[in-house]
C-alpha cells in the first residue's frame, strides 16, 4: 500500500530476486568504508548512515563468506576492483530522498526587480540541455531577496523572479512582455529591460545597443531601436511601441533555444532568510561577507522522482534549504567569466574604429599594469573578459576609466580624452 501497487505484482517482483549467496543476503560494516573518504570515519555525516543495495553480474560475486569475517580486507569495497555504476530507478516513494543536481550562476538581480539579465543565459541553456538530454528531470527554480523591506514583499519578489526565469526556460514570451504593464510584485519593466535585451539582439553579429544601462533612453537608446527595427521590418520609430517591445521580447527569450515543456518547471519564492550555500555535504556560505545585491538571485535544483522536503515546506523553514543543498550530488558550472562590450569615441564623439588599446588595472598603491589589449572593430567596439572592477583603457595619447560590473552597467560607451582633461 505505501508503494501504491498491487500486492499480487509484487510478490512476483519478489520471486524473480536472486541473492548473490543465500547464507550472507545482508551484511553489516560499521563503521568500516564511509562514502566521503576511504579510511577515514565521518561518524557524524549523515551520507554514512546509510544502506546499499550492490547488483553484480553472474560470475562476478564477491566472497560474501570473507566479506562477513573480515570485512576490512574484502574486494566488495576495494578500490579499482568493482566498476560502480548508479542504478537509475523509473519512480521513488513520495517523500524519499532523491539525488539533487544544483546550478547557481553569477547574476544578481538589481532591487525591486524580476527582470531575468543576459548574464543568466548561460544557466538558463544548460538546464535546457540537460533536461533535454534526461527527459526524466525536473526543475525547481528558487527565487532569493534581500534583506532590504518587509518579510511578505520579498517573499512575493523572490517568487516573481523565479517565474521570470521559468517564462524564459519555457519560452514564455507573452508572460514577460506582461511585465512592462505592471501590476506584479516588482517593478515594471521600463527602459533599463530595453537596454538589456538592445544589448544581446545582435544586428549582423554585432550589439543592436552599446552603452551603459542606466534606464534613460538617450540618443544611443533610441539609435538601437531603429537598428533593432530594421533588423525586424518594423516602422522605424526609434521608440519602445507596443510592436517593438513585443518583438524585442520574443528574440530575447528565443536566445534560450531549447525551451522545455512548463509543467517539468516548479518555481518557489524563499524570501530573504537563505544565503547561498554550497552544494553537497560541505555547507558553508558561498559569500558569507558580501553585500546584500549577492542574496537577489535565482538556483536550480534538477531531480526526478519526488523532491523531498517539498517546496511547500521552504517558506518560513531555512533548513528546507540547506538540506537540498547537501543533497546535491552534482553541480553544473557556470561561472565563465563574462564579456564586457565597449564603444571607444574620442572627446568629440568621433568613433575610434579599429584602433588599438590597453587595459590598465591600478592598485591601491599607485602602481600600473596591463591586463588586457585588444583592438575595436569597424564599429568601434571591442569585446573585454575582465573581472568587475575599475580600469584604465588607454588608446594611444587617449585615455579612460571603465567601470566593469556586469549586472549592472552590462555594456560602456566609453569616451577616451587626453590625460589633461581626463
Amino acid at each position: 500500500e505505501e508503494l501504491a501497487e498491487e500486492p499480487e505484482g509484487v510478490k512476483r517482483l519478489r520471486e524473480t530476486v536472486v541473492f548473490a549467496d543465500d547464507e550472507h543476503p545482508a551484511l553489516g560494516f560499521s563503521e568500516h568504508f564511509p562514502v566521503e573518504e576511504l579510511g577515514v570515519d565521518h561518524y557524524e555525516s549523515q551520507a554514512n548512515r546509510r544502506v546499499e543495495i550492490l547488483f553484480f553480474d553472474p560470475s562476478e560475486e564477491p566472497d560474501l563468506e570473507h566479506a562477513a569475517e573480515d570485512p576490512e580486507t574484502s574486494e566488495l569495497y576495494l578500490p579499482g576492483y568493482y566498476e560502480r555504476r548508479p542504478l537509475r530507478v523509473d519512480s521513488a516513494r513520495p517523500g524519499g530522498t532523491v539525488d539533487l543536481i544544483g546550478v547557481r550562476g553569477t547574476t544578481r538581480f538589481t532591487a525591486n526587480a524580476d527582470f531575468p539579465k543576459p548574464s543568466l543565459l548561460r544557466a538558463v541553456r544548460a538546464i535546457q540541455a540537460r533536461m533535454l538530454e534526461d527527459p526524466t528531470l525536473h526543475v525547481l527554480l528558487i527565487g532569493h531577496a534581500d534583506d532590504i523591506g518587509v518579510d511578505q514583499s520579498q517573499q512575493a519578489l523572490s517568487l516573481a523572479r523565479a517565474d521570470a526565469v521559468k517564462a524564459w526556460l519555457t519560452g514564455d514570451a507573452p508572460s514577460l512582455l506582461g511585465r512592462f504593464a505592471g501590476g506584479g510584485s516588482a517593478a515594471k519593466w521600463d527602459w533599463r529591460e530595453v537596454q538589456w535585451m538592445l544589448q544581446v539582439v545582435q544586428l549582423d553579429t554585432l550589439p543592436c545597443y552599446v552603452g551603459r544601462v542606466d534606464g534613460y533612453p538617450g540618443p544611443n537608446t533610441h539609435r538601437g531601436l531603429e537598428y533593432f527595427q530594421v533588423k525586424e521590418e518594423l516602422e522605424i520609430t526609434g521608440l519602445a511601441d507596443d510592436a517593438t517591445l513585443e518583438r524585442l521580447v520574443q528574440r530575447y527569450v528565443e536566445l534560450a533555444d531549447r525551451p522545455v515543456p512548463s509543467e517539468r518547471v516548479r518555481t518557489v519564492g524563499a524570501g530573504k532568510d537563505h544565503p547561498p550555500r554550497a552544494f553537497g555535504e560541505t555547507q558553508a556560505e558561498v559569500f558569507p561577507d558580501e553585500a546584500p545585491q549577492r542574496l537577489r538571485r535565482v538556483e536550480a535544483l534538477l531531480f526526478a522522482n519526488a523532491l523531498s522536503p517539498s517546496e511547500a515546506e521552504l517558506p518560513g523553514n531555512p533548513s528546507v534549504y540547506v538540506r537540498w543543498c547537501q543533497r546535491a550530488v552534482e553541480t553544473i558550472d557556470v561561472s565563465e567569466p563574462l564579456p564586457t562590450l565597449i564603444a571607444l569615441t574620442d572627446e568629440s564623439d568621433g568613433l575610434l574604429r579599429n584602433t588599438s588599446f590597453s587595459v590598465i588595472e591600478v592598485d591601491n598603491a599607485g602602481n600600473q599594469s596591463a591586463i588586457a589589449a585588444g583592438s575595436t572593430d569597424e564599429q568601434a567596439v571591442a569585446k573585454v573578459m575582465l573581472p568587475e572592477g575599475y580600469y584604465v583603457v588607454r588608446a594611444g595619447d587617449l585615455q579612460g576609466v571603465i567601470d566593469v560590473s556586469h549586472d549592472e552597467f552590462g555594456a560602456e560607451t566609453l569616451t577616451l580624452l587626453s590625460p589633461r582633461e581626463a
